[in-house]
């Protein structure tokens, strides 16, 4: 007898996950705008900024207005 109670503890667990998944992934359709970046599109990013190289000359620091 113990072991239908596990057995349906079980089957409710697995239906409640899908269902949270489910409602999640729906909730977060067509919001890729939002999603963050992976290590590999950061990686290739870094990449392309490193090929474009680094400025001649750094920028000069502000002048204040008195100076």
């Amino acid at each position: 007898m113990l072991h239908v109670f596990f057995g349906l503890f079980a089957v409710l667990g697995i239906s409640t996950a899908t269902l949270a998944s489910w409602v999640a992934e729906r909730a977060t359709a067509g919001h890729e705008e939002y999603q963050p970046a992976t290590r590999a599109e950061v990686s290739r990013l870094s990449a392309q900024l490193a090929a474009l190289g680094a400025p001649a000359d750094p920028p000069a620091p502000p002048r204040s207005p008195d100076a």
